[in-house]
This record gives structure tokens, sequence and C-alpha cells, in this order.
């Protein structure tokens, strides 16, 4: 099913939620993953940093070396791309979550109207439809 379908009937929209729940599963997992990453590079750097700074206050360093330096920042940039796409997951994940609760609330609107008399389920399709369509 494309990802812009309305579903045809409760099936199709049982496997549609099924589907984001899936996505927000994986999603939720990278976005962590991705948030782990930078902190743990950002932290490097920190350290790989620090360590330069201090051999070059010591004189523990080559004159004219500035590896630590560059590493560090290097890390720096590193850690800063992973917070970047971090940010990206996490907007994503807004998204999707907003969409998993869209769905389910669609679906639980007509599941309710299943369980009304047979005379007002159209009455109140119609009704659902119109609020979902303005």
């Amino acid at each position: 099913m494309e990802s812009r379908q309305v579903p045809q009937n409760r099936e199709e929209a049982e496997h549609l939620i099924t589907e984001l729940s899936e996505n927000y599963t994986i999603l939720r997992n990278h976005t962590r993953v991705g948030f782990w990453f930078a902190i743990t590079f950002m932290g490097l750097g920190l350290v790989v940093i620090y360590v330069g700074a201090f051999g070059e206050l010591f004189g523990l360093t080559v004159a004219g070396s500035n590896l630590a330096a560059t590493s560090g920042v290097l890390l720096e940039a590193v850690s800063g791309t992973a917070i970047w796409i971090y940010r990206t997951n996490s907007k994503k994940l807004n998204l999707l979550s907003t969409r998993l609760d869209s769905t389910l609330r669609i679906l639980t609107a007509f599941q309710q109207i299943e369980q009304l008399p047979e005379y007002e389920k159209n009455k109140e399709r119609v009704k659902l439809i119109g609020k979902l369509t303005n």
C-alpha cells in the first residue's frame, strides 16, 4: 500500500497501523543510536582536545605539532554531523508519531460506528467522513 493511499476497509487500516508502528519503532531505534553516537564522538573530541592542550601546556608535544587539536576538531565535526542527523530523525519520528495517532483515532472512530444500530451507521459514517475531509 502506498503511504498516501486511503485504506478501503478495516483490514487495510489495521495493516497501515501495523506498518506505521513498525516504522516508528525502527526510526526510534535509529534516533536513539544516532544520539549516543553523537554524544560519544563529542566526548572523544573533547578528550582529544584536552589531552592536546594538556600536552602543549606541559611541553609534552613536538614543536609545531597540532595533531591533537586537528583530531579533536575532526571528531567534533563528526559529532556535529551526528547531532544534525539525530535532529532530522527526531523530526521524522514526531511526524510519524502524529500520523500513527491520527490513523489510530480514525480506525477507532470507524470501529465505534460499527457498533451502532444499522440505521445510524450510514449517517455517522457520513459525519465522520465530512469531518475528516474538512
